[in-house]
């Protein structure tokens, strides 16, 4: 709607309807600095389009249904980013479930690895114990052993993981590298 320059000034129009208009929004987006922002770019448009020439014969009813419509804008950017935030954050979880399946199988292969290296009743001890998470009085109450018992074949049983990973650091670097490589393409 296009009127003569002459009409209301666009400053008293500001501070006509600024608090009003504010509060307008402020009742749908129910943050009062987020209004605030939203109220001020909708003044600077009216002020670009009374620059341009632009006059408008209700300014009531013409801010209001601009208020209106920026509401409309905030909600759809912000229904947008957010929808783009759980995108974002589903992608997340869904990357660290596979680097925990990753993660697991390659400790598993390792383990396996290294396994080949104990006794049995001291693989039993150390799976028990670093796997499993049982104390040593829990693994030897279960396996009907001594608690000192345990704990040599946990001391014995290291060592040998000790001594086979310092024979054999390159291929073990090698194998991580590779799974590391693969979990990242």
């Amino acid at each position: 709607m296009l009127m003569q320059r002459k009409e209301m000034p666009i400053d008293a129009i500001v501070e006509k309807y600024e608090t009003s208009i504010t509060a307008y929004i402020v009742s749908y987006v129910k943050d009062w600095e987020k209004a605030k922002d939203l109220c001020q770019d909708l003044f600077l448009q009216l002020t670009i389009k009374f620059n341009q020439g632009y006059k408008i014969e209700n300014a009531e009813h013409y801010l209001f249904r601009a208020a209106k419509n920026t509401v409309i804008n905030y909600w759809k950017k912000t229904a947008s980013q957010q929808a783009l935030i759980d995108d974002y954050y589903n992608h997340i979880q869904q990357q660290a479930r596979y680097n925990e399946t990753i993660l697991e199988h390659d400790k598993q292969l390792i383990f396996s690895i290294l396994e080949k290296q104990m006794s049995d009743q001291q693989s039993k001890v150390f799976r028990l114990h670093r796997i499993d998470g049982l104390t040593y009085s829990e693994i030897a109450d279960s396996l009907n052993i001594s608690r000192s018992t345990v704990k040599n074949h946990m001391i014995i049983a290291l060592q040998k993981i000790r001594y086979y990973m310092s024979l054999h650091a390159d291929e073990l670097i090698s194998i991580l590298l590779i799974l590391s490589y693969f979990k990242n393409h």
